[in-house]
């Protein structure tokens, strides 16, 4: 029985990769939530909560007579100027509130500025300053998260327009102050998101925020300078931090390395639309993604916990030049991707792999690899051609993602690609033990359908095959549908399952960072 399939639903992603780039308030999709931040409705505390009994029908004081961990549970759980609100309750709420590690999110503390009664035109990032320096300066600690996005900026506009000439502007001076307060007092989790960076600002980080690395478990930055790390020695250990994400950060290829090598339980680094060179020296790193990098040099070094090297939409460097992924010794890693040749250079175990080396016996090869995706134009033959080279080096491959670019080349292209080429250059094993295959931005022209085939006919063992369209459009995938069932109908021994579905080419770097999901690029 043929099993096939119309699925005519909408591509899903947290995240889109394609335009939260173009300015910087289009990072934001990009800035971490507190993942507990479980908050009860808006103003559950009202101003004069002092005046509201907390009791039940015979006047007795319930609630505070729970377990001090229940209320500390439920404290934590508010946002911060509700939480800040319960203190006026009682002289044990206010020594709840003291002990209780909190969630300290300036986006809570943001009042809107009406031009009239009903007229909001912004919000007034100086009050949000005031609070977070009242917070931090009254609350002992530690706490559990810290994100600050919009008082950073306010920090930093007020570094760019001050009048002084030494280094200790009011806005760095505010900015130093904080991330003081943070190291002394602990936090889990720190997010500091400059959301735009001004032209004329100060926005290199204080050092302290070195100090915090030795309480942090988590660590996101947007926006910003990193310190130097030319004073930490070799006793300097960042002991807890397990994930670290740098967007649009200055860092420095000697400074990341450091901080690298100095976290020996780091499990997770992003760098989000980067442009620094990377070095990855790390037993611990399961995760590297790099995500709209311009980066000319990624040297995966020393990686042997590595598990997934997820690259998306990646641009060429200065003078237009592909970055140049090396992978050196990863004897865990399983996924990587997406593999593009136009803007990538491979290097395995010291070789530079190109097509040249397609029939050769000395082209390298990743055993550990079992979900490969790769992105080419298949109506350029320079690209298309690497796609049986790719294969070869990772011969145990069992889920192929394959994306479509949508984007012609400048040339005209004078020689198709011959697919049924690829095989007498030699034998691709993967294709023999395949499972799954998925081709996503399809839109079903001849040279497409042409792959397709030679895929589908490669592939003896294939269970699976998912068809994403790329435009959207409903009668594309029904002449999609109708051109497979004729393929089906002539095809001899056993079919695979089949699905075609309207999407895109929609990404969520957070759920192909999170190891807990087995394939992180089927979104």
């Amino acid at each position: 029985m043929v099993s096939l399939s119309l699925f005519l639903q909408r591509g899903k992603g947290n995240d889109c990769g394609t335009r939260v780039f173009t300015v910087s308030r289009g990072l934001a999709p990009y800035v971490p939530s507190p993942a507990k931040h479980c908050p009860l409705p808006p103003h559950a505390f009202p101003a004069d909560a002092a005046s509201l009994p907390i009791c039940g029908s015979g006047g007795e004081d319930r609630i505070s007579l729970l377990p001090g961990a229940l209320l500390s549970n439920i404290v934590g759980r508010l946002p911060v100027k509700d939480a800040a609100r319960t203190t006026v309750l009682s002289s044990r709420w206010r020594r709840v509130w003291h002990s209780t590690p909190l969630i300290l999110d300036d986006d809570d503390l943001r009042l809107p500025v009406r031009a009239h009664e009903d007229d909001v035109v912004g919000t007034d990032t100086t009050i949000a300053a005031d609070a977070v320096s009242r917070i931090l300066d009254s609350h002992p600690g530690p706490f559990r998260f810290v994100r600050l996005t919009y008082t950073c900026e306010h920090a930093a506009a007020a570094s760019s327009h001050s009048k002084d000439d030494d280094d200790d502007d009011g806005g760095a001076l505010l900015l130093r102050k904080w991330i003081g307060a943070i190291a002394d007092k602990g936090v889990d989790d720190l997010v500091l998101f400059n959301r735009i960076r001004p032209a004329n600002g100060n926005t290199t980080l204080p050092a302290d925020v070195l100090r915090v690395l030795s309480s942090l478990h988590r660590l996101d930055l947007g926006n910003w300078d990193f310190p130097t790390t030319d004073y930490l020695s070799r006793d300097d250990k960042f002991l807890y931090l397990r994930e670290l994400g740098l967007c649009q950060t200055d860092i420095r290829a000697t400074d990341l390395d450091r901080v690298i090598r100095f976290s020996p339980n780091l499990e997770k680094l992003a760098l989000i639309a980067s442009d620094n060179g990377v070095l990855i020296r790390s037993f611990s790193l399961q995760c590297l993604l790099l995500w709209k990098t311009v980066a000319q040099n990624v040297h995966v070094l020393a990686a042997p916990s590595l598990q997934r090297l997820i690259l998306w939409k990646l641009a060429a460097g200065e003078c237009s030049l592909p970055t140049k992924l090396s992978i050196g010794h990863a004897p865990k890693l399983e996924a990587v991707g997406y593999l593009d040749p136009r803007l990538l250079v491979l290097e395995l175990c010291n070789t530079v792999v190109d097509d040249q080396l397609a029939s050769t016996s000395s082209l390298p090869v990743l055993p550990s690899v079992r979900i490969l995706a790769l992105k080419c134009r298949v109506g350029v033959p320079t690209e298309a051609n690497m796609v049986p080279v790719y294969l070869k080096c990772f011969p145990n491959v069992q889920t192929l993602y394959v994306m479509f670019d949508e984007e012609v080349d400048d040339d005209p292209v004078s020689v198709k690609p011959d697919f049924r080429m690829w095989q007498e250059a030699g034998r691709i094993r993967c294709l023999v033990t395949m499972q799954a295959i998925v081709l996503k931005n399809f839109r079903g022209d001849e040279l497409e359908f042409e792959f397709f085939m030679f895929l589908l006919n490669a592939a003896k063992v294939l269970k699976k095959v998912v068809i994403v369209l790329a435009d959207g459009n409903e009668e594309n995938g029904k002449a999609v549908l109708a051109k497979l069932k004729l393929v089906w109908a002539n095809r001899a021994g056993r079919k695979p399952r089949i699905k075609v579905q309207i999407g895109g080419n929609t990404c969520s770097f957070r759920t192909a960072s999170d190891l807990f999901v087995r394939d992180p690029f089927y979104f």
